[in-house]
């Protein structure tokens, strides 16, 4: 009996100890990112209306460059540049002025996330990844808001078809002055919407 007990609370120990391991493996922080040089671009599809959308977590900056301590943006065309550091997978940027700080997060080794003026979703500009998205994007746009679809490219003439939602990805497939046909595959949609709703990838 007293062996057996023993060996129990022997074999509790040990499981707790490798639990304990495992812990704090599991809590430790992600290997540390070495560099982060090269240029990378927005490829999300937020679009910015006023100075006063960021405050909502739009983002305001489309492209950064990083280089060896220091970065490059541009902020409202103006060219802009500032410090930076890593931390694990966290990027802190020293801006300055009114843009102060901006942080992002490394989601892998092409892509980047940003929040605040820096918000959305930064690809390599370099990378394979980046290039087949281009590559799948060339002709496509995407719809800037919810709009509806005509059979006709005429408000007084064109019934309404169907309803192109925001962010929709469409191919254009033929257009006039102001009006454009346009096809959505995934949902099979087609139909007549003004240009000016469309904006290019």
């Amino acid at each position: 009996m007293k062996k057996s007990l023993v060996f129990v609370i022997t074999a509790f120990l040990i499981a707790s100890c490798n639990q304990n391991d495992s812990i704090t493996k599991d809590e430790e922080s992600p290997e540390e990112v070495k560099s982060i040089k090269g240029k990378y671009v927005r490829v999300d599809h937020i679009q910015i209306k006023s100075a006063s959308d960021a405050v909502g977590g739009f983002g305001l900056i489309s492209e950064i460059t990083f280089h060896e301590k220091n970065c490059e943006f541009l902020y409202f065309g103006i060219p802009m540049s500032g410090s930076y550091e890593l931390d694990g997978r966290k990027i802190f940027i020293n801006a300055g002025g009114q843009i102060g700080n901006l942080s992002m997060t490394l989601l892998d080794g092409n892509k980047l996330q940003g929040s605040g003026f820096i918000n959305g979703i930064f690809m390599n500009q370099k990378s394979k990844e980046y290039i087949d998205y281009k590559e799948r994007t060339k002709d496509l746009y995407f719809s800037l808001k919810t709009i509806p679809l005509r059979i006709l490219p005429s408000i007084k003439d064109g019934k309404i078809c169907d309803t192109l939602f925001e962010g929709h990805d469409v191919k254009i497939i033929e257009e006039n002055k102001s009006w454009v046909l346009v096809e959505n595959k995934e949902e099979m949609k087609f139909g007549w919407c003004r240009k000016a709703s469309l904006e290019k990838y």
